[in-house]
């Protein structure tokens, strides 16, 4: 009886070892296998590129990000003979604390390296963009870029610098951040960084 018994433990063990080994590795119950690279986070890097235009050569040297996702809408528009005009709109629309903010971007070409972006800001329908919201760009640096959060609440962030003798001389940059306050984009005292030729090298 005994030994009979110690035989009959050998093959339940030996039958549930099976029955784990096949679960874990064809996944037919709840424990299954984990794939450690999936479960990371995921950590984006911003692609550089250098963008081209078909006729005026390289415009924005390295591509950066200003935070706007999924334009809601972009139109394509054409330029004049000499490479001037609007190039597109792209607009762009969130809910902010209930109310309906919308950023219209806008590229302008002067036929040059020295083309810029503009942003338009309304708030349930109001302009609310404050003075001088457009890029001052190059092909060697930025004088000025902006970006914007979301995350945890709506800012704008600029950093721009002075021009000085040319437009590779690299002078103070300065930081000014604007906070959505009241219904307006308030914003708080600018801070200086660092001497630097290309601002964006700073977000």
């Amino acid at each position: 009886m005994r030994k009979s018994g110690t035989v009959l433990a050998i093959v339940i063990i030996f039958l549930l070892g099976g029955l784990s080994w096949f679960m874990f590795t064809r996944g037919g119950g709840s424990a299954k296998s984990i794939d450690t690279k999936s479960a990371l986070p995921i950590h984006y890097e911003s692609e550089v590129t250098e963008v081209r235009h078909p006729e005026f050569g390289i415009y924005d040297g390295r591509a950066f990000d200003d935070g706007l996702r999924n334009p809601v809408s972009r139109e394509e528009l054409n330029l004049d003979e000499y490479g001037e005009g609007i190039a597109y709109i792209e607009i762009y629309a969130m809910n902010i604390d209930g109310k309906s903010l919308k950023i219209i971007k806008s590229r302008y070409e002067n036929g040059t390296n020295h083309f810029y972006y503009e942003y338009n800001i309304e708030l349930d329908g109001t302009n609310i963009t404050p003075k001088n919201f457009r890029t001052v760009e190059s092909a060697d640096c930025s004088l000025q870029k902006f970006r914007f959060v979301t995350i945890p609440f709506f800012q704008a962030i600029k950093i721009s610098r002075g021009w000085e003798e040319s437009w590779i001389n690299p002078t103070m940059a300065y930081k000014t951040v604007y906070n959505l306050i009241g219904g307006q984009l308030r914003p708080e005292p600018s801070a200086p960084l660092q001497k630097i030729c290309n601002v964006a090298e700073l977000f």
